[in-house]
């Protein structure tokens, strides 16, 4: 695994993790007092929310890639290119699982966080937050098996791409 994607395993289990204790410190708020619940709560959204953004952006990045080399290829060598462009049709259906929790997480983050406010105001009922918060930490911890899952399919994927580039013979001389 590279750099960028154990980086970015890291990055999930942590924003995760520190969601999850937050969500456990908020039912302990009277000990610990408000202030620490809205502390974490502020850098576990922002985190989670630099998490989510950083899977749409990471499986998007690398089906373009892959398609750039196909056509890239395909110019000098069609059968090289076509398979490099099955790979990609793989790759892209890799999307399938982990966007529409990233997607779905970046919307129940931020009504969180917002309704968190709104909840310290008096605003709202206490059950709207933290159902929009309950929402927010199992779909993160959800979603994070779909992607952990597409992110080592994507790595065979990328493996697959390299390899038919290395093995394409140099024109130049």
């Amino acid at each position: 695994m590279l750099i960028i994607e154990r980086s970015f395993v890291t990055l999930l289990w942590l924003s995760n993790t520190l969601l999850g204790l937050t969500f456990i410190g908020a039912w302990f708020q009277s000990q610990f007092g408000t202030e620490m619940h809205i502390v974490s709560a502020s850098v576990a959204t922002l985190l989670s929310l630099f998490a989510q953004i950083s899977t749409l952006f990471y499986f998007i990045g690398s089906g373009r890639w892959i398609k750039d080399q196909a056509d890239s290829i395909f110019l000098r060598d069609k059968a090289k290119g076509f398979r490099i462009f099955e790979i990609y049709k793989k790759a892209n259906k890799l999307k399938a699982g982990p966007m529409p929790f990233a997607t779905f997480g970046i919307f129940l983050g931020l009504f969180a966080f917002i309704l968190g406010g709104a909840l310290q105001v008096g605003a709202i009922a206490k059950w709207v937050h933290v159902s929009l918060a309950s929402a927010f930490l199992l779909n993160n911890c959800v979603g994070q098996y779909f992607t952990l899952r597409a992110l080592k399919r994507n790595i065979v994927f990328l493996d697959q791409t390299t390899k038919e580039i290395d093995s394409e013979p140099n024109f130049s001389m």
